[in-house]
């Protein structure tokens, strides 16, 4: 295996959309854990692809684009925001292991998003927080969909000015939706 990531963003975008459509069609190419594959990462790693995606749970990038072990750099937190624990964490992964595409996965019916829109009245301060944040990029919008999508583009359009800042704007940084009913990733 090559110690340097080779593949441009538009061949790791292929690589998702193909991925994509394998899961949707539910045939998988291989289990996501298979041994050979630990073995051959458990000295380093040369992920393809950052997705940075919501913590829910129904929002699995490794499942939603069939790859395994190795083949993605998440991070994942509520609402898919870009803290600088995030920002930093895919400035390592452009930077150092030579990933060239950032995805920005923000999803159907996000409670994170919804909590922004409508705020619950004893959210904890942490969540507030959050919610500022996403309210941010969002702004005035209601329709939970179209600010998912907002969100996504905002937090995109923030990671690009980030990563052009550091000195690491050859990285292409896309925003898309993913459906949970229909398991389609949907690219803005």
């Amino acid at each position: 295996m090559s110690k340097k990531n080779t593949v441009t963003a538009d061949e790791a975008l292929a690589l998702l959309r193909r991925g994509n459509q394998r899961y949707i069609d539910d045939v998988p190419r291989l289990p996501l854990g298979r041994p050979g594959r630990r073995y051959e990462t458990s000295n380093g790693q040369w992920p393809f692809a950052i997705v940075l995606t919501c913590a829910d749970s129904r929002v699995s990038p490794e499942l939603i684009f069939d790859h395994g072990i190795g083949d993605l750099f998440v991070a994942r937190v509520a609402g898919n925001v870009a803290s600088d624990e995030v920002i930093g964490s895919i400035q390592y992964a452009v930077q150092f292991i030579h990933t060239e595409l950032v995805v920005v996965l923000g999803h159907e019916a996000c409670g994170a998003v919804g909590a922004a829109i409508s705020p619950p009245a004893d959210a904890p301060a942490e969540l507030g927080g959050l919610a500022a944040k996403i309210q941010g990029n969002i702004g005035r919008e209601k329709d939970v969909a179209r600010a998912v999508a907002k969100n996504a583009n905002a937090t995109a359009k923030q990671l690009r000015a980030k990563l052009k800042g550091a000195k690491l704007k050859h990285a292409k940084v896309v925003a898309a939706t993913y459906g949970l009913r229909t398991g389609a990733v949907t690219w803005l």
